[in-house]
């Protein structure tokens, strides 16, 4: 699935300069995303796993 994330001009300029210190590539942007919502569902209490596929 596809969607667009809409976030302040600093909080992208920090994911841009975390992606590149760390040498990775643009599908790595979409990792550290769905890593950080992930966690912020589960500590609300949502279970992401029972979810979708």
């Amino acid at each position: 699935m596809k969607t667009t994330v809409t976030m302040t001009d600093r909080t992208a300029a920090a994911l841009r300069f975390y992606i590149g210190k760390e040498g990775l590539g643009m599908r790595a942007q979409s990792q550290v995303i769905e890593t950080a919502l992930k966690d912020f569902l589960r500590d609300r209490g949502i279970d992401v796993e029972k979810y979708g596929d």
